[in-house]
């Protein structure tokens, strides 16, 4: 709980929290990414977590890096890819339009796929 508790602390110095980034649990992780004092390269790094919900976490801190953004924006997961697209921080490079039409396009074949099961 002590590393919990750290992670989710404003007041965590930045050396901390980038120790923090690589613990083995993933709801400290989930916390170091959701923190606003977490560094960027700790948000970088954590834009390559084997969660995806700590990536989703990346996400919505102001100072993840623009190179965190590019990465997650090839996503394997459509809502994380989605996430990125909504991101008002995503560089031009990410390409949020196709993003945005690779989760359309899901949504979309998912309804024909129910639309043929009637």
């Amino acid at each position: 709980m002590p590393r919990l508790n750290a992670a989710r602390n404003p007041s965590t110095p930045p050396a901390t929290l980038r120790v923090l980034a690589g613990d083995g649990d993933a709801w400290v992780r989930r916390a170091v990414a959701k923190n606003p004092s977490t560094p960027p390269e700790a948000l970088a790094r954590l834009a390559g977590d084997g969660e995806s919900w700590v990536r989703v976490a990346v996400l919505h801190n102001p100072p993840t890096p623009p190179e965190a953004l590019s990465v997650l924006a090839r996503d394997p997961y459509d809502y994380v890819r989605r996430a990125v697209a909504e991101n008002p921080s995503t560089p031009p490079e990410a390409d949020r339009k196709s993003t945005r039409l690779n989760s359309s396009h899901t949504v979309i074949s998912y309804a024909v796929f129910c639309l043929k099961k009637k």
